[in-house]
């Protein structure tokens, strides 16, 4: 079981025995190299959606990315997953 799936289903479990109802979480991709959703971290983080009780999962493949991240408070249950730890 890859790292990305143990994240995932132990987001699942912990959502649904907090008595939540289990909605399938939105996923982005980011990479610098423009072969994902978006380029840049903040662009992926734009896009969520506010209040998202399904949760937001935003992939980030290897490259070097230089930018200032915000979060804004009314985007909350977001996941950020790097591809490989030794090159994101």
């Amino acid at each position: 079981m890859t790292l990305h799936r143990l994240i995932v289903s132990l987001l699942f479990f912990f959502t649904a025995s907090a008595g939540a109802v289990c909605a399938a979480p939105i996923t982005y991709t980011v990479a610098a190299d423009g072969t994902g959703d978006y380029r840049l971290l903040q662009q992926a983080i734009d896009a969520c959606p506010n209040y998202s009780e399904a949760g937001i999962i935003i992939r980030v493949k290897n490259g070097v990315y230089r930018e200032k991240i915000v979060f804004p408070p009314a985007q909350s249950h977001i996941t950020l997953i790097g591809e490989n730890v030794d090159s994101v």
